[in-house]
């Protein structure tokens, strides 16, 4: 998503203060240490009108190309007094381009003070353009730079949208496409106000008109740019949907998935085109990268669409590939998501839930309790609960895969001290994962989370505060929480208060979980204020249904984060997995524990080497591809 370089001419930036929006423009002297070590190649042109812009654009490109950051800022500090804003812009897409993939170089291209001398320039010549004056280019250059270097100028940013808002019809597909999703990824930095929103609504009506004039790939950024910025337009998808459909087949690995990430993020369902991507998909499997397939499982099952032979061959390509923790999180919450109790979801489970206790401590808060949930729906219980808690614990332990009692039990002793790290979300999720599975320990993790939610209690909304409720309540009634009592009350009190605003679907559930069902009718929001405002705990817990409370926990089944963000460096070997899980088995003290570190560690040992082979025959894969087109380029 990088917009292309490209010169031109505009009116020269000589002017240094006065309209610029700084106050000052200290430019640095060409004579500037360093200067005089830069190799230009031809001597530049008389600077006579034009004539020496592409010249200076010439010079960018080629500092650029040399893959020295230094070189190319002596380039920009040497030339920017001459240069105009085909220079600027050029320069500043150099320089994001050059550092994007590095954070160091990034980090010292931010801190030198060239760059705000540019940005202070680029600020004087967009001043000096009227209505339709920008050329599109120059403004995605800006603007893709600005976000490619995490640079959170609104002032330049507002700019850009005003100067673009009057030129939209003037952008080219890859140039609209390539701007709205720069002004989607500085979105997630920061709030844009409402510039964001009027140049996404210009763009989209621009683009329902123009629609048969965008391949593949300026759709699916398109459709990405949307997602992420939270504009939803249903119009303009279906759009979209319907000219994606014949050209799913151009369509490489990472568009694929995006487009099915931005159609599960904006809640659009559209069976045909997901179908295509699916079908292409699986001729494509060996090619995509793990972020890719976590994203394209993810977006089919957040609009609940299951392909089950690409699930299949999804889960076996998942298990050779170097999954890190968003990764194990987002691809454990796609099959729980579509099909809970498929034996499928249950066999993917158990091959990556043991990579998941490996990595544990490279997860975040939101991942690990995404993760305890899946795995809960999949295994846990939803029957009536025993009444005793170390007996409910033990049977269920006897019942559970080996692998998800030694998640369940490293979560614990791991979580316990990051409780506050938890968002309301997870907490909602890791309550309600370890009431659907009795774990011994347990009381230590809940108790943290019931003094967590005491604290937060009056900034949780009414949605958390139900899910909560729910969760404790199970919990409570197999007496896994010391503290139990003096939570659920709180829950149940703020649940009251909000039991007016609740949604139809919500009184249904609460009536349900507090016996209504029993009685045969559901209980009016005036008897649920009055009952759960009356009732102690343990009579509370007397009326809970336990075997409503928990398939309703169900729904809380939370969307990870939006599986954007760059992938973790670094990856476990087999020894740093023996050495944990043997750690693990130290902490295990119960008989019934002692074989766990074993067969864990040879299912590991066979991953690990199913996943050199496979890894092995997809280079020859490549070497055979490469020889054949070189005989054919021959």
């Amino acid at each position: 998503m990088i917009s292309p370089d490209f010169s031109g001419s505009s009116p020269s930036v000589k002017a240094r203060g006065g309209r610029g929006r700084r106050g000052r423009h200290a430019f640095v002297p060409a004579n500037t240490p360093g200067a005089e070590a830069l190799h230009l190649g031809a001597p530049p042109p008389v600077h006579t009108g034009r004539v020496s812009f592409p010249w200076i654009t010439s010079q960018i490109i080629r500092s650029s190309e040399s893959g020295d950051v230094n070189h190319l800022l002596a380039t920009i500090t040497t030339h920017l007094p001459q240069m105009n804003l085909v220079n600027l812009s050029t320069a500043m897409h150099r320089l994001a381009k050059l550092t994007a993939n590095d954070p160091k170089r990034q980090q010292y291209a931010r801190q030198h003070p060239v760059l705000e001398e540019l940005l202070a320039a680029i600020g004087v010549a967009f001043d000096c353009l009227g209505d339709g004056d920008a050329q599109p280019q120059s403004l995605g250059n800006v603007v893709w730079s600005l976000a490619t270097l995490r640079l959170m100028d609104k002032w330049l940013i507002q700019k850009v949208a005003s100067l673009a808002l009057s030129s939209i019809s003037a952008f080219k597909p890859f140039e609209l496409s390539t701007m709205l999703w720069a002004f989607a990824k500085l979105g997630t930095m920061d709030n844009l106000g409402g510039c964001v929103k009027t140049i996404f609504h210009s763009s989209a009506t621009h683009m329902m008109r123009n629609v048969d004039n965008f391949g593949f790939r300026c759709l699916a950024t398109t459709a990405w740019a949307f997602a992420t910025a939270r504009q939803h337009h249903a119009r303009l998808f279906r759009v979209l949907a319907a000219q994606m459909i014949p050209m799913v087949h151009a369509a490489n690995c990472q568009e694929m998935a995006n487009t099915a990430w931005a159609f599960g993020t904006a809640n659009f369902h559209d069976d045909q085109l997901f179908a295509q991507i699916a079908a292409q998909a699986l001729l494509k499997l060996d090619e995509f990268k793990p972020q890719e397939l976590s994203n394209i499982l993810w977006g089919f099952a957040s609009n609940g669409f299951f392909d089950e032979v690409f699930f299949e061959r999804a889960a076996t390509a998942a298990q050779c590939m170097d999954l890190h923790a968003q990764h194990l999180a987002n691809i454990l919450w796609a099959f729980a998501r579509v099909q809970p109790r498929h034996g499928l979801t249950r066999r993917t489970i158990l091959n990556l839930l043991p990579w998941c206790t490996v990595q544990l401590t490279t997860f975040k808060p939101q991942e690990v309790s995404a993760t305890l949930l899946a795995v809960a729906k999949s295994f846990g219980r939803e029957g009536e609960p025993e009444s005793d808690c170390l007996e409910a614990a033990e049977q269920a332990e006897l019942m559970l895969p080996d692998e998800v009692l030694v998640f369940f039990r490293s979560v614990i002793q791991w979580g316990a001290p990051k409780i506050h790290d938890f968002s309301a979300q997870s907490l909602a999720n890791t309550v309600t994962a370890y009431a659907m599975i009795p774990t011994r320990g347990a009381e230590v993790l809940l108790d943290a989370i019931a003094d967590e939610v005491l604290r937060r209690y009056n900034s949780l909304d009414p949605t958390m505060l139900l899910h909560l409720l729910k969760g404790f309540a199970v919990s409570c009634k197999r007496g896994q929480l010391q503290r139990g009592g003096h939570v659920l009350q709180a829950l149940a009190s703020g649940v009251a208060r909000h039991v007016g605003e609740m949604r139809q679907q919500d009184i249904k559930g609460l009536s349900k979980l507090l016996g209504g069902a029993q009685r045969g009718q559901d209980m009016s929001p005036d008897e649920l204020h009055h009952m759960l405002m009356t009732l102690s705990p343990e009579d509370l817990l007397m009326a809970v249904d336990p075997t409503v409370a928990l398939p309703l926990a169900n729904e809380l089944l939370c969307t990870p984060e939006t599986p954007t963000r760059a992938m973790r460096s670094g990856s476990f070997s087999i020894r740093d997995a023996s050495k944990m899980l043997t750690q693990m088995h130290g902490e295990m003290t119960s008989p019934n524990h002692t074989r766990m570190p074993v067969q864990l560690h040879s299912q590991l040992e066979l991953q690990q080497q199913h996943q050199h082979q496979q890894q092995h025959q997809h280079h020859q894969h490549q070497q055979h591809q490469q020889q054949h087109q070189q005989q054919q380029q021959q």
